[in-house]
């Protein structure tokens, strides 16, 4: 039995459907990714930590961003985050007429089963490539487990919260409970 190859998209191709859509794409590698679309679970912590953190960082210089696209060194050439903050003046790298913030502090991924994998892999390797990147959470959405990944000097820890706890953000000097990441979101222990 054969297999389907897989089409191969040019990044030509990859803008012309970014400008024409109003969904969100990612590009890995000749592949493109539909990225909208998402369960409850997801929606509700998306909204929790977003919503988290504008609060805890009004009246600093850091703003918090929705599904902003993030242009990464590598594996070029966009990835969307569910969230992200910018300390000082938002930076922005336009190509092909597309817009895309070049100098996060802080990323956070919620992982469904179709983009687990990918989280942990790839993204984390690509964003960890960012300069201005000094911490990366990745946030279960049927389990109560967040994965923070930060930036100590040039090397990176990676800790694991599990069901209850406080993540503390140094970059941003903001600390997040999980239990506001996960309220009303119905999830399994």
């Amino acid at each position: 039995m054969s297999t389907i190859p897989k089409p191969h998209f040019t990044l030509d191709e990859y803008f012309a459907l970014e400008k024409g859509s109003e969904r969100r794409w990612e590009y890995w590698d000749g592949e493109i990714i539909c990225m909208s679309g998402g369960i409850l679970e997801h929606t509700l912590i998306c909204s929790n930590v977003q919503t988290l953190l504008a609060v805890a960082l009004t009246g600093s210089s850091c703003r918090t961003f929705g599904p902003e696209a993030i242009d990464t060194p590598v594996i070029p050439p966009y990835r969307y985050p569910d969230a992200s903050v910018v300390c000082g003046k938002p930076e922005f790298r336009v190509v092909s007429g597309i817009g895309r913030l070049v100098n996060p502090i802080l990323i956070v991924e919620v992982e469904s089963p179709s983009t687990r994998d990918a989280d942990h892999g790839p993204k984390l390797n690509a964003y960890k490539l960012i300069p201005s990147l000094c911490d990366y959470l990745i946030i279960a959405q049927r389990t109560r487990l967040v994965t923070h990944h930060a930036k100590q000097g040039a090397a990176w820890s990676e800790e694991k919260t599990y069901t209850s706890g406080v993540i503390q953000l140094a970059s941003i000097k903001v600390d997040i409970n999980i239990d506001d990441v996960y309220a009303e979101v119905p999830v399994l222990s």
